[in-house]
């Protein structure tokens, strides 16, 4: 079985960064930074957002999870998950 990497690779061959890695960004000290993801399931419509703070805060923030429901699209819950958190 061929893995993701060489399945991307032979379906779409004149794309050369899939597999690549880089390193995730720094910041500067005292930056406060806020992971956000998302996940929809397209047969109920549901989906779950999470934001996790990381970094300096002046008081501590909290860990961010809810699920909604009759949700249209990826992109809606992608822009949900940024403007909740």
């Amino acid at each position: 079985m061929l893995n993701l990497t060489t399945r991307m690779q032979l379906h779409y061959p004149n794309r050369s960064h899939y597999g690549a890695t880089c390193p995730p960004p720094t910041f500067q000290p005292g930056s406060l930074v806020c992971k956000v993801d998302a996940a929809w399931d397209t047969n109920s419509g549901r989906c779950g957002i999470v934001g996790i703070f990381t970094g300096e805060a002046v008081r501590p923030l909290p860990t961010v999870a809810e699920s909604f429901i009759h949700v249209s699209s990826a992109l809606m819950t992608e822009a949900i998950a940024v403007h909740r958190v």
